[in-house]
């Protein structure tokens, strides 16, 4: 019995150096009616110089082909696999994962796939993914892995919020009279990616500092009398992430966090001006050791 571990190109692990093991399932960035494959012709970075170079670019993310879901099952198959544990980006984000859930019927007598969604993204989604290689290479069934993982989502959270909202109204993800009143009034919101996988507003708060300062109490109640790892996600506009910085260092003397790079699906869907800080709290997995090399 041979098995293998897929992630989708949403988790950062690629641009981490950490996706060794693993096989990548691609999604698509459309970007000003260009299409790309994510980590093949696109990445984070460069999707960034584009946005900065034109203001009014708009990109859109894609799952991967039915014909690259048959190209990837094939691969694996020739090469003696006969497991494959999948755990890919939210369904509440992307349609890969119900696809590859209608595309496994095909292969039922040549190859177990199983299905995980990770109910969220970035690295938050490589930590999942990272973790199932790991507890794959130690002999844990599936079932028992999405167990773990289950467990591990459980005990992390991730929060964002953006400075300014014109890219997600160009790109059709809020209308322009919620933007007018939030701009209005200078109000930032606090997103959260939720249990179920949904991107939800779970505060609205006045001023892009005091929204910060929020963010940081939120996590620093979590991470409080238990091994913690906190980090923060840049989006390429350093300039959010710099300020961010000074905030945390001056109200919750935390220096030198790491920073991760957002995935390039994330970057398209919500823009440049994103400012997020996640934690993973309790039992830590086991990409942080990776992360802290």
């Amino acid at each position: 019995m041979k098995r293998a571990v897929v992630t989708t190109s949403s988790s950062c692990l690629e641009a981490l150096g950490l996706s060794q093991g693993m096989d990548i399932l691609r999604l698509h960035v459309n970007i000003n009616n260009v299409d790309f494959i994510d980590g093949k012709n696109i990445t984070s970075e460069r999707l960034a110089t584009i946005m900065k170079t034109n203001l009014k670019s708009v990109a859109r993310t894609f799952p991967p082909s039915i014909h690259e879901m048959h190209l990837l099952f094939n691969d694996l198959i020739a090469r003696g696999v006969t497991e494959v544990f999948v755990c890919g980006i939210s369904s509440k984000f992307s349609q890969t994962l119900p696809m590859l859930e209608e595309l496994k019927i095909h292969y039922a007598n040549r190859l177990h796939i199983f299905v995980y969604d990770s109910k969220t993204l970035n690295i938050a989604e490589g930590a999942l993914a990272y973790e199932a290689k790991v507890l794959i290479e130690q002999g844990e069934s599936f079932e028992n892995v999405a167990k773990k993982l289950d467990d591990l989502r459980r005990r992390s959270e991730f929060l964002f919020t953006l400075s300014d909202l014109d890219y997600i109204i160009r790109n059709k993800k809020l209308s322009a009279p919620a933007a007018f009143v939030a701009n209005l009034f200078d109000i930032k919101p606090i997103m959260q990616i939720n249990q179920i996988g949904e991107i939800v507003a779970v505060e609205k708060v006045r001023k892009l500092e005091k929204t910060l300062t929020t963010m940081g109490k939120t996590v620093e109640k979590l991470a409080a009398n238990q091994p913690a790892f906190i980090y923060l996600t840049d989006t390429g506009h350093h300039e959010s992430t710099e300020f961010f910085k000074k905030i945390l260092a001056t109200h919750f003397g935390w220096h030198d966090l790491p920073v991760i790079r957002v995935s390039t699906i994330s970057l398209a869907n919500h823009g440049l001006m994103g400012t997020g800080i996640g934690v993973f709290y309790g039992e830590l997995p086991h990409i942080v050791t990776a992360l802290k090399k």
